[in-house]
């Protein structure tokens, strides 16, 4: 992992580049932690993590309007040492439980107040560090499982998507798939989640407060 003058080396993956001016000022009143690099984009980041191996990612989990919960697996696939933080403003659990579950090792609120604490923790511990001012909950279905559980990253996603009003061709186009690839999976959730149409997939992901 990558470290510059014995300093953990961050990588900011976040739309709004004040982000990472903001964090990088703030690392540098550090003696262990120092920022590396920053994206903009999703896929422009994944491939500067798999050059650069950073010891953490700091991950916005809403980017240009979308939800990526399957993002921290993808850090994971090209850089399995690195270490991966959600940076959220959302006030909705679900999409953050669902990062979480998806390998992300923590997540902190954008108010920097607990950024240093967190990301010294994500570095230390196996336990993922959670801000305690996140209010966590995990939805149960009638069966007794987690619906967050029940359906994979890239199925959530697919639902966040829904709930934008992204069609089959825009959801394809940003999450980088084919078409007939975003169908199987829109399927796979649809019989997940006992659904056979976007609109029952909402109205059942509201009343499991997915989204």
């Amino acid at each position: 992992m990558t470290r510059t003058d014995g300093r953990a080396g961050v990588f900011v993956v976040d739309d709004h580049p004040v982000v990472a001016d903001g964090v990088t000022a703030l690392l540098a009143a550090t003696t262990d932690l120092t920022v590396i690099g920053s994206s903009t984009e999703r896929p422009m980041a994944i491939t500067q993590v798999e050059r650069i191996r950073p010891a953490v990612v700091l991950l916005d989990l809403r980017m240009h309007g979308n939800y990526a919960p399957g993002m921290p697996a993808a850090i994971k696939g090209v850089a399995p040492d690195t270490r991966v933080l959600l940076h959220t403003a959302t006030e909705e659990p679900e999409p953050v439980q669902a990062a979480l579950t998806a390998g992300a090792d923590g997540v902190v609120y954008k108010d920097s107040r607990l950024l240093v604490e967190a990301l010294r923790a994500v570095l230390a511990e196996d336990v993922p560090f959670v801000d305690p001012r996140l209010g966590l909950r995990d939805p149960v279905r009638g069966d007794g499982r987690s619906a967050l559980q029940v359906l994979s990253p890239r199925e959530y996603e697919l639902l966040c998507a829904i709930a934008d009003g992204r069609s089959t061709r825009e959801m394809a186009r940003d999450l980088f798939l084919t078409e007939s690839t975003v169908r199987s999976y829109l399927k796979s959730l649809f019989t997940k989640l006992g659904v056979h149409s976007r609109v029952e997939a909402l109205a059942e992901a509201r009343r499991l407060a997915l989204i």
